[in-house]
C-alpha cells in the first residue's frame, strides 16, 4: 500500500512503513534510484494504507490459514460475539512535521499508534470520508467483493485499550453493530481512496494470476457516488 501526505509518502509491506521524499520522486530521473528517508515498524502485516481527514491508517490482510496470519494478540471477540483477526493502526499526522508525524525511524521498536481498528479478514483496502464513517474492502468471495460503510466510532467510547510499546492506546471495532451500508462489489476489489466526492476502487482481478479464475475481471479503476 501506498499513502501521501504533504511532502511525504509511505510504502507499507512487511510489518515496515517505509516515507520517500515526494519532491525526491518528482524530481528523479526516469529509471533514477530513489532512497526511502526512514521506516517504521507498524506491529502488523502492513498490507495497506490510506491518509484521510489528517490520519494515516496502515492495516492488515487476515485470512484464515498458514498464508496470512496476523499476530495472536490481534485475535480479539468483539462485544457481541464476533471473532476478529485483524488490526488497522491510525496515527494522527502532523502539518508541517517534515516526518508527517513525530517517530523515532529505524529500529525495530513498534511505533504505538493513536488508535487501533479492530477489522474484519481478508480486508485489503481502507478509508475514512468526510464525513467520518469508514469504508473497507472486502475480497473474501472468488464472485465477488464488498464494499462496507461503518460509522465513526472514534466518535464514541472505546471498547477498550492495548498496549503497544508501553502505550496505552485505544482499540475500537469495526463489527456488524458498527457498520450502517455495504455495497457489493465486482470480484478482488483492493485499494481504495476518496477523489471529488467519488470512492475510487481498484481491483486486483485485472492481473495474469487471475486469468483461470473464470470472473468479471476489469483492468479500471471504477468509482462509487458517495
Amino acid at each position: 500500500g501506498i499513502a501521501t501526505f504533504e511532502g511525504n509518502a509511505w510504502v507499507v509491506s512487511g510489518k515496515y512503513a517505509r516515507r520517500l521524499s515526494l519532491d525526491t520522486l518528482k524530481n528523479a530521473d526516469n529509471e533514477a534510484t530513489v532512497q526511502f528517508v526512514d521506516e517504521f515498524n507498524t506491529g502488523t502485516r502492513a498490507s495497506y494504507a490510506n491518509c484521510s481527514n489528517g490520519i494515516l491508517w496502515i492495516g492488515e490482510y487476515h485470512k484464515d490459514g498458514e498464508d496470512y496470519v496476523t499476530e495472536d494478540s490481534h485475535h480479539i471477540t468483539s462485544p457481541n460475539g464476533e471473532n476478529m483477526c485483524a488490526w488497522t493502526c491510525g496515527y494522527v499526522l502532523e502539518s508541517g512535521n517534515p516526518q508527517g508525524f513525530t517517530y523515532k525511524g529505524n529500529t525495530k521498536e513498534i511505533v504505538a499508534p493513536d488508535f487501533i481498528l479492530e477489522t474484519e479478514s481478508m480486508c485489503q483496502g481502507f478509508t475514512q470520508l468526510p464525513d467520518g464513517r469508514f469504508v473497507t474492502s472486502i475480497s473474501g468471495q472468488i464472485t465477488k467483493s464488498e464494499l462496507n460503510f461503518y460509522k465513526n466510532v472514534l466518535d464514541g467510547e472505546a471498547d477498550g485499550t492495548v498496549s503497544v510499546s508501553g502505550k496505552e492506546v485505544n482499540l475500537y471495532f469495526l463489527d456488524s453493530t458498527a457498520r450502517v451500508d455495504s455495497l457489493n462489489a465486482l470480484p478482488r476489489s483492493e485499494g481504495i481512496d476518496m477523489y471529488n466526492g467519488k470512492l475510487l476502487v481498484l481491483y486486483e482481478s485485472g492481473c495474469r494470476k487471475m486469468l483461470a479464475a473464470q470472473i468479471v475481471r476489469t483492468d479500471y479503476v471504477w468509482s462509487v457516488a458517495i
